[in-house]
C-alpha cells in the first residue's frame, strides 16, 4: 500500500470510529442486500459502510461471474435527507461514500470472527482489488402521500447513482413504516389496536438502468429489486422517529453481476438493523441462499447528527 493510499485509509478509519437514525446507505449496498428505503425523516448521518465480494467460498467453488477479484469496499459515508416545508410532501437525499478498497477489515470479520465462531471454513481469496480508492455518490427525489391514518407512508421517487463501481438511474415506490390502521379501516376500534403502537411494515419495488464502471466492466443493463421488512419500536402516535427500533428485511435482486454467457446472477438477502436514538448499526448477508460467494455480506455503523443535536423537525408523517 503506497503512502497516499495508506494515509487516506487511516483518515477513513478515524472518521468511521468517530461516527461509529437511519439514513440511506451508499451504493452498492442496495445490491448487497442492505435496507434501502427513502428516509422518512430529516437526517444528516456520518459513519462507515463495508461491503464484501468473494470470488470463492470456503470449499473453493468460484462465483460464476465476470468479476475475477475478491474485494472489500470500505466507505466513509455521509448522507443528508431533507423534507422541504415549501414543497409539502417532497424530500431529497444525497449520499456519498468513498474509501480504500482491500481485503481488510471485511476478510477478518468474515473468516476470523463469524466463520470461526460458527465453525465454517474460511473463505478463500484469489486475485484481490487493493491499493485503490473507490467512491460512489447517489442523489434522489421522493414524493410522499398519506394513507388512512393521515401519515405520509406511501412514496414514489427516483434518482441517480454513479462512481467507480457502476452507474445507475433508478425508480422506486412502496410503503414505509405502515401500521395496521394505515391500511385497515376502523382498526383503531379493535382490541388489537395496541399493535399499531409497536409494529410497522415496509415494502419497496425498485427498477434500475445500469452501466459499467471501473470495477464492473460487464454488468446487467437493468435490475429489478424487491424489499420487505417488519420493524419493532415504541412508535405510539408520535410524528417523529422512534427512540429505538429493530428492523428485519428480506431482499430479492435480479442481479447486477453476470456470468460468462451474459445472464444475471439473481440474489436473495436478509438484513437486520438496530437503532437507538442517533446511533444505528445494520448487517446484511446472502446466507439465505446457502452460499458464501459473490456479493456475500456487509455492515454499516452510523450516527445521525440531527438526532444527536435534537434537530428532528420536518418529518413526513403528517
Amino acid at each position: 500500500m503506497n503512502v497516499p493510499t495508506a494515509l487516506l485509509y487511516a483518515v477513513c478509519m478515524v472518521l468511521i470510529m468517530v461516527a461509529s437514525a437511519i439514513a440511506e446507505s451508499p451504493a452498492p449496498t442496495v445490491h448487497w442486500g442492505g435496507i434501502a428505503y427513502p428516509d422518512q425523516f430529516n437526517t444528516l448521518t456520518i459513519g462507515g459502510t463495508f461491503n464484501r465480494f468473494t470470488e470463492f467460498d470456503g470449499a473453493g467453488t468460484r462465483y460464476n461471474s465476470t468479476l475475477d477479484d475478491s474485494l472489500g469496499l470500505n466507505f466513509a459515508t455521509m448522507s443528508w435527507s431533507q423534507h422541504w416545508e415549501r414543497l409539502e410532501g417532497w424530500s431529497t437525499n444525497i449520499t456519498v461514500g468513498a474509501g480504500p478498497t482491500g481485503s481488510q477489515p471485511t476478510k477478518f470479520v468474515q473468516n476470523n470472527l463469524v466463520h470461526k465462531a460458527l465453525g465454517f471454513a474460511p473463505v478463500k481469496e484469489g486475485q484481490t482489488r487493493s491499493d485503490v480508492v473507490d467512491a460512489m455518490i447517489s442523489a434522489s427525489v421522493t414524493r410522499w402521500f398519506p394513507l388512512l391514518d393521515h401519515r405520509k407512508e406511501l412514496y414514489i421517487g427516483g434518482g441517480l447513482t454513479g462512481g467507480t463501481l457502476y452507474q445507475e438511474a433508478f425508480a422506486r415506490a412502496g410503503l414505509r413504516r405502515v401500521s395496521f390502521d394505515s391500511l385497515i379501516p376502523y382498526w383503531d376500534r379493535t382490541p388489537l389496536r395496541v399493535l399499531t403502537d409497536y409494529l410497522r411494515f415496509s415494502a419497496m419495488a425498485r427498477y434500475g438502468q445500469l452501466d459499467t464502471g471501473a470495477v464492473l466492466h460487464q454488468i446487467k443493463p437493468f435490475s429489478f429489486l424487491y424489499q420487505l421488512s417488519t420493524s419493532l419500536g415504541p412508535y405510539g402516535k408520535s410524528d417523529g422517529p422512534p427512540h429505538w427500533e429493530i428492523e428485519y428485511a428480506l431482499t430479492w435482486d435480479s442481479g447486477i453481476f453476470v456470468d460468462q454467457t451474459g445472464q444475471s446472477r439473481k440474489e436473495f438477502f436478509w438484513s437486520l438493523a438496530f437503532t437507538y436514538d442517533a446511533f444505528r448499526m445494520e448487517s446484511w448477508n446472502d446466507s439465505i441462499n446457502h452460499k458464501d460467494q459473490g456479493p456475500t455480506y456487509g455492515f454499516t455503523v452510523t450516527l445521525d447528527l440531527f438526532r444527536l443535536f435534537k434537530k428532528e423537525g420536518g418529518n413526513t408523517t403528517r
